[in-house]
């Protein structure tokens, strides 16, 4: 059960978790608790849905997203903040990101940007083995 209380930052990671674990409807679930208007909360929003195949629903998460920071998100440096293990997390988030609309082309960088060693510690606590 989630803490009724738990702030958006630790929401979003939450959703994040959820979606690398393909639980879909679940992260959704969690979304509906943010109060925040986050970049990355809409982006995994935007990801969810896309994978569900609402697609309208996923344009509409991912602009709102873009609307926040087009530039930053198009850039490349926000995509370089995000934290993995492994690339198949890594590449499982870019699929959601590419098919709602929010990326529209993948990174010319395949591996995650600042993946985590075993021998490095936890990266976030987004790893799903």
């Amino acid at each position: 059960r989630l803490n009724p209380l738990a702030p958006d930052g630790c929401l979003v990671t939450i959703v994040v978790a959820r979606y690398l674990h393909r639980d879909y409807v679940g992260a959704l679930q969690v979304f509906s608790r943010i109060k925040e208007n986050f970049i990355d909360a809409f982006a995994m929003q935007a990801a969810c849905l896309a994978q569900l195949g609402r697609n309208r629903e996923a344009m509409d998460a991912a602009e709102k997203a873009l609307a926040l920071n087009r530039d930053y998100i198009r850039q490349g440096d926000w995509i370089r903040g995000w934290n993995f293990r492994n690339r198949e997390d890594f590449e499982h988030l870019l699929d959601g990101f590419l098919k709602s609309g929010l990326l529209i082309e993948r990174p010319a960088q395949f591996e995650p940007p600042h993946s985590v060693g075993a021998e490095s510690g936890p990266a976030l606590g987004l790893a799903t083995n």
